[in-house]
């Protein structure tokens, strides 16, 4: 207790610490807390253990995130020296956005073309903050986050509009391909096939040993990266639907690589809602 009557952070930390254990009853407990209070928490937590407020069965963890910087690594500052609200991030990376947006499609109406914007902006800065280690700094750089090339967030709602044309391309709806790979299981007779069907097989192994273990969305956006390579690949090489030149009429379909395809697609929708980014309203 200060000279003043009131409290250090490290008496009210302790105090909350002990509400959220014996009132509360938590049994796992994890601060985000920006990286600079590191030896702050592992003080926390050893008095904790140290003075019996929080037993051995509850495990404590402190996320500590790094700052967001200028492309010149200095912290982001207004020009009267405070620092930047992530809202103010968030306005100017929708005010980058929106000549991005407009110059790639037509929307039937300036609502679906706001919607568009906010989920490539939004979408953007997110997986900037999350696709390298929490503890790190990172600079806002929004035309590198708008690249459709690389590890951005871009780069995979472009991939998920691609995804979808194939199957409107074809004819499919999701539920026609589930059908189908119900009744007869995809061969898998390509090695970019095979090398596809095993890196989609792994996403349970990275979303249960990898990231919710470390407690980082850095494993998903790797993972992410991977996958998408193994389906450019794939893309190139393996046709999925044949058409006719000259009439662009569908002359077959082939099933097994829209199975491929479709699980594709449900890994990158569901890796990418983990990482909070929206993939309804992407379009081309």
């Amino acid at each position: 207790v200060k000279s003043d009557g009131g409290y250090t952070y490290a008496t009210t930390d302790i105090a909350a610490l002990w509400h959220r254990v014996h009132v509360l009853k938590a049994d796992w407990l994890v601060y985000v807390v920006d990286v600079g209070q590191s030896l702050h928490f592992k003080t926390l937590f050893a008095a904790a253990r140290q003075h019996g407020i929080c037993p051995d069965s509850v495990r404590l963890d402190h996320i500590g995130f790094g700052l967001v910087t200028t492309e010149e690594g200095t912290r982001i500052k207004t020009r009267s020296g405070t620092s930047v609200k992530l809202v103010e991030l968030l306005d100017e990376a929708c005010k980058r956005a929106d000549p991005f947006v407009a110059e790639r499609t037509d929307f039937p109406s300036e609502e679906a073309k706001r919607s568009n914007r906010d989920c490539v902006a939004y979408g953007c800065v997110r997986y900037a903050d999350l696709s390298g280690p929490a503890s790190s700094n990172y600079a806002f750089d929004i035309d590198k986050m708008l690249r459709l090339n690389g590890n951005t967030a871009v780069h995979y709602l472009y991939m998920m509009a691609r995804l979808r044309s194939i199957n409107l391309k074809a004819g499919l709806s999701r539920e026609d391909i589930i059908a189908a790979a119900t009744a007869q299981p995809p061969l898998l007779e390509h090695e970019l096939e095979r090398l596809l069907a095993w890196t989609i097989l792994r996403f349970p192994e990275v979303i249960e040993d990898h990231a919710a273990n470390k407690l980082e969305a850095l494993p998903i956006c790797l993972y992410l990266a991977e996958l998408a390579t193994a389906f450019k690949h794939f893309y190139r090489t393996c046709y999925i639907v044949t058409t006719d030149p000259d009439t662009q009429e569908v002359l077959s379909v082939n099933m097994h690589r829209a199975v491929l395809c479709q699980a594709t697609a449900d890994v990158v929708r569901q890796s990418l809602t983990l990482l909070g980014i929206n993939v309804q309203e992407y379009r081309l």
